[in-house]
């Protein structure tokens, strides 16, 4: 999956569609016989001197096979695939019904395999990068460094955390938990940097922290200093009816981790 900025004439959105691939191959590492191409359009842009409006918005690229196998896994599995989506605007769709959901927000997940940075101004995505590394990369350095099973590895990590106290035979692992988030906070920095030095006139409000690899202790105060923003923990269900039968204090614990699938029930209208 590839995300980018990208200016076009000012044309009908099927008409940009249309053209996609005659223009996008030099910003995409496969064929784009080879992919699916959508477009997703932000504002409307003056050209540059005499040139006639323009349109800037996000490219969205995907493989065809990789779409294809998804599709076929959901048939598989008795359903009916209606829509193709991607994660990042579906975590943003939830974000925004949330308490969290004001301003300029830099949406940061952190995944298993990857992790990803969707910006949005009033709750109109405007920038998405994803980052090839996430919590499992982090269980496979302790299990590859220590010698212990995935379970055993997933264990130490959350009952470590990124904490500066540990007992000595506790330091090993606190050392490789340290140094591969400091790995991956680099990465998110520099992403938030990088939109922060090109989009000036969308100063980022505060970051909101969502996925499974939010959840390592002291990882939300860690990224607020790499950055300077105010990092808060997604809260997706503000402002939804919840039934009777839902625990409260569970759904509290756990919500930022199933932001992507309340954003899919939605809907893309949402």
């Amino acid at each position: 999956m590839v995300v980018r900025n990208l200016t076009v004439p000012k044309m009908s959105l099927r008409r940009i569609r249309e053209s996609l691939p005659f223009q996008v191959q030099d910003l995409l590492s496969f064929p784009t016989a080879e992919a699916l191409l959508d477009f997703y359009p932000i504002k409307e842009v003056d050209g540059e001197g005499e040139s006639e409006p323009q349109v800037s918005g996000l490219l969205i690229a995907a493989t065809k096979d990789v779409v294809q196998a998804h599709i076929k896994a959901a048939k598989l599995a008795g359903r009916r695939s209606i829509n193709v989506d991607i994660m990042a605007f579906a975590r943003s769709r939830a974000i925004h019904r949330g308490v969290t959901a004001p301003g300029v927000i830099a949406q940061i997940d952190i995944g298993g395999g990857s992790s990803s940075v969707l910006i949005s101004s009033g709750g109109v995505p405007q920038f998405v990068r994803v980052i090839p590394s996430g919590g499992n990369q982090l269980t496979k350095a302790l299990r590859a460094r220590l010698g212990i099973d995935e379970e055993a590895a997933e264990v130490l990590k959350m009952k470590l955390g990124l904490t500066d106290v540990v007992a000595p035979h506790d330091a090993i692992a606190a050392t490789v938990i340290r140094e591969v988030t400091a790995e991956l906070l680099e990465s998110l920095r520099n992403t938030v940097q990088y939109f922060t030095n090109n989009w000036p006139e969308l100063p980022i409000d505060h970051i909101v922290l969502m996925g499974g690899g939010a959840r390592l202790g002291g990882f939300p105060t860690a990224l607020r200093d790499v950055t300077g923003f105010p990092v808060l923990t997604a809260q997706p269900v503000g402002g939804l009816e919840l039934g009777p039968d839902v625990d409260r204090a569970v759904l509290q614990d756990s919500e930022c981790t199933f932001v992507a699938a309340l954003g899919l029930a939605l809907g893309s209208k949402a």
